[in-house]
């Protein structure tokens, strides 16, 4: 299913159901993920409505990309209530305009999961990536601790779909997010995804109880 179609509905009420969704928690690892970055040029790619963008603009010289300009209009509006300036930019991530060994690294915030082919976004981000360079990926996970991992579950499958069709009157991105999450791989299969587009070495760091992984990417 194309992404586009998905999330384009819900992006007047994308930042509200985030904050509602995770309980507001969402701003906190999106922090965690910029606190990687003390300086240099970092592209914030699915970069959404920009919450990432704007938490990477105090520490380094940011380039927001989406493939939905309408999520990036959003971005413009925040970016200029907060008196930040850095360049938007309309790209799928399978096919970056951007030179080779161009950007000091690459963020991207719950967005690898809607690539259209997860292989060529990966290596894409290689390549726009100068050697010893960074990639940080967040990604939504279902946590390991079997009773946390039901209770998640039932959240997941249940809560969650119908909190987000409520506000947004949309049912099909939430529907997606659970089946997307269940549907990604496992973190060890992950990594090897990972390092097979180009990156020497990745750590990965659980979050809010395994609920969210941080990849940390080396090229």
């Amino acid at each position: 299913m194309d992404s586009r179609s998905i999330f384009r509905p819900i992006v007047p009420v994308y930042d509200l159901l985030n904050r509602l969704l995770s309980l507001g928690i969402d701003q906190s690892w999106r922090r965690e993920a910029a606190r990687r970055f003390s300086a240099g040029r970092v592209l914030d790619l699915a970069c959404g409505t920009g919450d990432l963008s704007l938490a990477l603009a105090p520490r380094c010289r940011v380039v927001g990309a989406d493939i939905l300009p309408e999520m990036l209009a959003r971005a413009m509006t925040k970016k200029r209530a907060a008196r930040f300036y850095f360049p938007l930019v309309a790209a799928a991530g399978e096919s970056l305009p951007f030179k080779a060994a161009s950007m000091d690294g690459v963020t991207v915030a719950f967005g690898v999961r809607n690539f259209a082919d997860r292989e060529a976004g990966l290596k894409e981000m290689a390549r726009v990536i100068r050697p010893g360079g960074r990639a940080v990926i967040l990604e939504f996970a279902m946590p390991d601790r079997k009773g946390l991992r039901s209770l998640y579950l039932s959240y997941f499958r249940g809560v969650l779909p119908f909190l987000g069709r409520v506000v947004s009157g949309d049912e099909r991105a939430y529907s997606y997010l659970p089946e997307s999450v269940l549907n990604f791989p496992p973190p060890a299969e992950f990594r090897r995804e990972i390092l097979g587009a180009g990156f020497s070495e990745v750590t990965i760091q659980d979050l809010t109880f395994g609920i969210v992984r941080l990849y940390d990417a080396r090229r």
